[in-house]
């Protein structure tokens, strides 16, 4: 297949003059896809094949809909777009070219992974029949099982991986208030700077939670708080709520003592 665009879909929006075809075929394709409701979309993206999970933009944009966020923008001027190309700059001064699986302008940085489930072990039966050809043998992974220690360590290295990018952003491209990693069909992990400087993204909103486990997305308020990394990022931070709160007890005070003023005076008439 050929990978030189496609003049046809560039018109129509659905290709980037410099995608490759892998890249061109996620948008051009991305209208015929379900839309599922909660249910679904746990069910078929924790069932799903490990060819399938490979594609992550199909999981991404799957979560959208359900989320009731847009879809990303096939033009990576908008600010909104899969892989979004950066420049990492070396301490040797050498440069490397480097692609964020899915950007959001002033939003997040995601970076997306598919490892695999743990396989029951095999019976005697089973090896016995591998050893004399009756069947294939089972084909091993490389990846990491998931919610193991090699996991941990692989979605730590993927965070690492977006932070080196926040770094590499281009020139007037703001630090984004959120580092996404997303292990395909499994878990979502939340990290935050509401400083917007980049250098101190946290566990989001704590150390127990900020890792989302897919049938976790039946829980509305989760859903809620992605849905504002996607379209109000800065509303989830905790000190806008702190000074919300400061402002509501100061204006609550000052109505208390016009009204005891107000109280004496009465009585001193």
């Amino acid at each position: 297949m050929s990978c030189e665009p496609n003049a046809a879909l560039v018109a129509k929006g659905l290709a980037h003059p410099s995608r490759t075809c892998r890249r061109r075929t996620a948008f051009a394709t991305v209208a015929a896809m379900p839309n599922r409701d909660v249910e679904d979309f746990i069910s078929h993206w924790s069932a799903a094949s490990p060819s399938e999970r490979a594609n992550s933009q199909t999981f991404l944009i799957e979560l959208c809909d359900l989320l009731d966020v847009p879809r990303p923008d096939p033009h990576p001027a908008n600010g909104y777009f899969f892989e979004f190309p950066v420049t990492e700059v070396h301490p040797d001064g050498t440069t490397s070219d480097g692609r964020i699986d899915l950007y959001k302008r002033a939003g997040f940085i995601l970076e997306s992974k598919q490892f695999q489930d743990a396989k029951a072990e095999q019976s005697r039966l089973e090896l016995a029949a591998e050893e004399i050809g009756a069947v294939s043998k089972r084909k091993k992974s490389a990846a990491p099982v998931r919610d193991t220690d090699r996991w941990d360590d692989a979605m730590l290295k993927a965070l690492v991986q977006a932070q080196r990018y926040a770094r590499a952003l281009p020139a007037g491209e703001p630090y984004p208030p959120f580092l996404l990693v997303v292990d395909v069909g499994h878990a979502i992990e939340i990290r935050a700077d509401f400083s917007l400087t980049g250098r101190s993204y946290l566990p989001f909103p704590d150390p127990l939670t900020y890792r989302i486990r897919l049938d976790q997305l039946r829980d509305e308020k989760i859903r809620a708080r992605l849905k504002l990394i996607w379209t109000k990022p800065l509303e989830l931070d905790p000190a806008s709520h702190s000074a919300a709160v400061t402002r509501e007890v100061a204006k609550h005070l000052a109505e208390l003592a016009k009204s005891f003023e107000q109280a004496d005076r009465k009585s001193v008439v």
